[in-house]
């Protein structure tokens, strides 16, 4: 059962709604007779590629930094249990 109460969404940027893959969720909202409304439009096409880069890069920097991490946290925890 779908609730066809709301039937459209107001956003201030697009990258509120989803960092990547707007106009994919846009289309998809238009199929159930959505829409979504972005109240502050990017003026320069250039300005949201970059935002977008800067959003994959910062994600990939954090998963590989995690992962270095939890790599240090287990070794930590593997000498403690030698030392036992």
């Amino acid at each position: 059962l779908q609730d066809q109460s709301i039937t459209k969404i107001v956003v201030e940027h697009k990258d509120r709604l989803t960092r990547l893959g707007f106009n994919y969720i846009e289309v998809l909202l238009a199929t159930q007779g959505r829409q979504v409304e972005v109240v502050n439009l990017s003026n320069d096409s250039k300005e949201g590629l970059i935002d977008d880069l800067v959003a994959i890069i910062y994600s990939f920097c954090a998963r590989l930094y995690g992962q270095r991490r939890s790599k240090r946290k287990a070794q930590k925890i593997k000498e403690e249990l030698e030392k036992e």
